[in-house]
């Protein structure tokens, strides 16, 4: 029986995490991940498919998520693609 292996794009700065998530996540998903968010929004903008998940960093080295999401014209570029925003900081009004 063939079946469409799901993508999951990780949008992650921290190597250990992206480690995590290619070990657990690449057993049974395609996964590619991003290190900045300039990297995975060029990538959106040329991709002729979109991610079946997107798991994103609240905080990156470059830049902060949810100023992605708040630009109408980046923002609109994920189209009905399903994301998590996850985040290792233990400021919860940051979190919040």
């Amino acid at each position: 029986m063939l079946f469409d292996i799901k993508s999951i794009w990780i949008l992650e700065d921290d190597p250990s995490a992206i480690f995590v998530y290619e070990e657990i996540l690449g057993v049974r998903y395609h996964v590619k991940t991003f290190c900045t968010l300039q990297e995975f929004t060029r990538t959106l903008s040329s991709a002729d498919k979109l991610p079946d998940l997107l798991i994103a960093d609240l905080k990156l080295s470059d830049d902060h998520f949810l100023r992605f999401l708040s630009q109408d014209s980046e923002k609109g570029k994920l189209g009905t693609t399903p994301f998590i925003i996850v985040s290792s900081s233990e400021d919860l009004d940051l979190v919040r």
